[in-house]
């Protein structure tokens, strides 16, 4: 397997560079991860499927990330959740802002949208037990619109926030507006 994140991390600094130009593919891939170009195709059959790795592997890392957080949020008051919550949002898109950026750009035009959809999905049944578990006895279907409605936002406004590449101070209170509104909703 080491094969195979030596491709996906050449993929990344490639994209991270330069984006998906005429000249990002399966050679210029192998020849930056240092295989021969046999082997990059033993476990990739074009330059889409190692773009949608490494979609899979952004979501996969998205996944752990909010498992980890639930885990660690079990008794915290909301307010103190949320902001945790989106900390860790910003933190995955801080890490490699250039990447995310094309991921985001490319992603939706070449294999739609159903990886961004079902992260959301899987976000929201986590938001909805832990929502479930603070408040016994709530209407599970209200506890289900207000997390599709929060989960929905803070996608929105997190990508946005990383396509346009907004200034620190303009980040900032982006990130507090974001905290309340996700609050208030949370707390229904």
């Amino acid at each position: 397997m080491a094969t195979v994140e030596a491709i996906l991390e050449a993929a990344a600094r490639i994209l991270e560079r330069e984006g998906i130009t005429r000249s990002f593919g399966t050679n210029r891939i192998a020849r930056e991860a240092g295989v021969s170009i046999g082997s990059l195709y033993e476990y990739f059959e074009s330059k889409d499927a190692i773009i949608r790795a490494l979609c899979d592997r952004h979501v996969a890392r998205v996944h752990a990330l909010v498992d980890a957080a639930f885990e660690e949020l079990q008794a915290v008051p909301l307010d103190h959740a949320v902001d945790h919550f989106i900390n860790a949002l910003f933190a995955i898109h801080e890490s490699r802002p250039d990447l995310q950026r094309h991921l985001h750009r490319e992603f939706p035009l070449r294999f739609g949208f159903e990886p961004f959809l079902e992260t959301d999905r899987y976000v929201q049944g986590k938001l909805i037990e832990w929502l479930d578990r603070r408040t016994p006895g709530a209407d599970r279907a209200e506890l289900a619109t207000r997390a599709f409605i929060a989960i929905r936002a803070a996608r929105a406004v997190t990508i946005h926030v990383f396509m346009e590449a907004l200034p620190e101070p303009e980040k900032g209170r982006v990130r507090e507006s974001m905290k309340r509104v996700l609050v208030q909703t949370l707390a229904g």
